[in-house]
């Protein structure tokens, strides 16, 4: 599985990096929406991990972007520190296929993986 990482806080990218990496993820790690919108661009993922605060734009933004950019789109996961249920059915009505709360715990960020990904597949 090939995923993109879209996080600017440099502690929890390599601590993601390590962990997806471990799970014998291809991992691609972008710090803003411009970079993650070229890269989704040049080549086909999987999943993308997304943050919802970026310098440049909102995740939100990010994932309706690349809902209405590519024909075939990854999986996307928004990461977020805080969510209520409105925040939720914003995220999912921007395009999001799930929404994670940092910190992210590690059985259940693979289990979301996992799951998602098995329900994509044909």
């Amino acid at each position: 599985m090939k995923i993109l990482l879209v996080e600017d806080d440099v502690v929890l990218r390599r601590a993601m990096q390590h962990l997806l990496t471990q799970w014998q993820y291809e991992v691609e790690i972008v710090s803003c929406g411009q970079a993650a919108l070229a890269a989704l661009q040049a080549g086909p993922f999987d999943v993308v991990l997304l943050d919802e605060q970026l310098p440049d734009m909102y995740g939100r933004e990010i994932a309706s972007k690349i809902r209405s950019l590519l024909e075939v789109c990854p999986l996307i996961i928004g990461l977020t520190g805080y969510v209520d249920l409105d925040d939720y059915q914003s995220f999912l009505a921007a395009g999001m296929d799930e929404v994670l709360q940092k910190p992210l715990r590690r059985e259940g960020l693979r289990t979301t993986l996992a799951q998602l990904y098995a329900a994509k597949l044909p």
